[in-house]
Protein backbone atom coordinates (compact mmCIF):
# COMPACT_ATOMS: atom_id res chain seq x y z
CA UNK A 1 0.00 0.00 0.00
CA UNK A 2 1.39 3.44 -0.92
CA UNK A 3 2.03 6.27 1.48
CA UNK A 4 -0.82 8.61 2.27
CA UNK A 5 -0.54 12.12 0.93
CA UNK A 6 0.54 14.69 3.50
CA UNK A 7 -2.05 16.76 5.29
CA UNK A 8 -2.67 20.27 3.97
CA UNK A 9 -0.61 22.83 5.88
CA UNK A 10 -1.67 26.41 6.59
CA UNK A 11 0.66 28.87 8.31
CA UNK A 12 3.08 26.06 9.18
CA UNK A 13 0.60 23.71 10.85
CA UNK A 14 -1.85 21.05 9.77
CA UNK A 15 -5.06 22.66 8.50
CA UNK A 16 -7.07 19.90 10.18
CA UNK A 17 -5.64 20.79 13.60
CA UNK A 18 -6.78 24.41 13.32
CA UNK A 19 -10.28 23.39 12.24
CA UNK A 20 -10.62 20.94 15.14
CA UNK A 21 -9.29 23.41 17.68
CA UNK A 22 -11.76 25.99 16.36
CA UNK A 23 -14.51 23.46 17.12
CA UNK A 24 -13.19 22.99 20.66
CA UNK A 25 -11.13 19.79 20.56
CA UNK A 26 -7.67 18.49 19.68
CA UNK A 27 -7.70 15.65 17.12
CA UNK A 28 -6.17 12.27 17.96
CA UNK A 29 -5.72 10.21 14.81
CA UNK A 30 -6.23 6.51 15.46
CA UNK A 31 -7.04 5.25 11.96
CA UNK A 32 -6.08 6.45 8.49
CA UNK A 33 -7.62 5.19 5.28
CA UNK A 34 -7.02 5.92 1.62
CA UNK A 35 -10.67 5.33 0.81
CA UNK A 36 -12.92 8.28 1.50
CA UNK A 37 -16.00 6.04 1.43
CA UNK A 38 -14.57 4.02 4.33
CA UNK A 39 -13.91 7.17 6.36
CA UNK A 40 -17.39 8.53 5.63
CA UNK A 41 -19.08 5.29 6.75
CA UNK A 42 -16.96 5.15 9.93
CA UNK A 43 -17.90 8.74 10.82
CA UNK A 44 -21.57 8.06 10.03
CA UNK A 45 -21.38 5.07 12.41
CA UNK A 46 -20.22 7.45 15.15
CA UNK A 47 -16.62 6.29 15.49
CA UNK A 48 -14.94 9.53 14.47
CA UNK A 49 -14.91 12.72 12.50
CA UNK A 50 -13.51 13.46 9.09
CA UNK A 51 -12.96 16.20 6.59
CA UNK A 52 -14.47 15.45 3.20
CA UNK A 53 -16.40 17.00 0.36
CA UNK A 54 -20.03 17.59 1.30
CA UNK A 55 -21.27 15.54 -1.67
CA UNK A 56 -19.91 12.40 0.00
CA UNK A 57 -22.44 12.83 2.83
CA UNK A 58 -25.51 12.64 0.60
CA UNK A 59 -28.06 10.26 2.05
CA UNK A 60 -26.22 9.77 5.35
CA UNK A 61 -27.27 10.86 8.82
CA UNK A 62 -24.25 13.12 9.38
CA UNK A 63 -23.64 16.61 10.64
CA UNK A 64 -22.01 18.81 8.02
CA UNK A 65 -19.95 21.71 9.34
CA UNK A 66 -18.44 23.78 6.53
CA UNK A 67 -14.86 24.99 6.94
CA UNK A 68 -14.54 28.75 7.26
CA UNK A 69 -12.71 29.86 5.25
CA UNK A 70 -13.15 26.94 2.86
CA UNK A 71 -10.03 24.92 2.11
CA UNK A 72 -9.08 24.86 -1.54
CA UNK A 73 -6.44 22.88 -3.37
CA UNK A 74 -4.87 23.14 -6.77
CA UNK A 75 -5.84 20.72 -9.50
CA UNK A 76 -3.50 20.31 -12.46
CA UNK A 77 -4.41 18.89 -15.85
CA UNK A 78 -1.44 17.81 -17.97
CA UNK A 79 -1.27 15.88 -21.21
CA UNK A 80 1.45 15.27 -23.79
CA UNK A 81 -1.21 14.79 -26.46
CA UNK A 82 -4.40 16.62 -27.35
CA UNK A 83 -7.09 15.88 -24.79
CA UNK A 84 -9.84 13.46 -25.74
CA UNK A 85 -13.32 14.92 -25.88
CA UNK A 86 -14.16 13.55 -22.41
CA UNK A 87 -10.90 14.84 -20.90
CA UNK A 88 -11.46 18.22 -22.55
CA UNK A 89 -14.95 18.44 -21.02
CA UNK A 90 -13.43 17.68 -17.63
CA UNK A 91 -10.70 20.31 -18.06
CA UNK A 92 -12.95 23.09 -19.42
CA UNK A 93 -14.57 24.14 -16.11
CA UNK A 94 -11.19 23.88 -14.38
CA UNK A 95 -9.76 26.39 -16.86
CA UNK A 96 -12.73 28.70 -16.31
CA UNK A 97 -12.30 28.63 -12.53
CA UNK A 98 -8.53 29.10 -12.84
CA UNK A 99 -9.11 32.15 -15.06
CA UNK A 100 -11.52 33.69 -12.53
CA UNK A 101 -9.07 33.05 -9.69
CA UNK A 102 -6.23 34.69 -11.60
CA UNK A 103 -8.37 37.73 -12.37
CA UNK A 104 -9.39 38.02 -8.71
CA UNK A 105 -5.85 37.84 -7.34
CA UNK A 106 -4.27 39.96 -10.10
CA UNK A 107 -2.06 37.21 -11.58
CA UNK A 108 -4.03 36.94 -14.84
CA UNK A 109 -2.69 38.24 -18.11
CA UNK A 110 -5.65 40.08 -19.14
Amino acid sequence: MGALRPEPVLDGRAWRDGECEGAGFVPRTAVRTQHSSTAVRMAAAGVGVLFTSSHELTGLDCVHVPADPPWRRSVTVFSRVQLSRAAGEFARPLREVAGRDQEADGTGSG
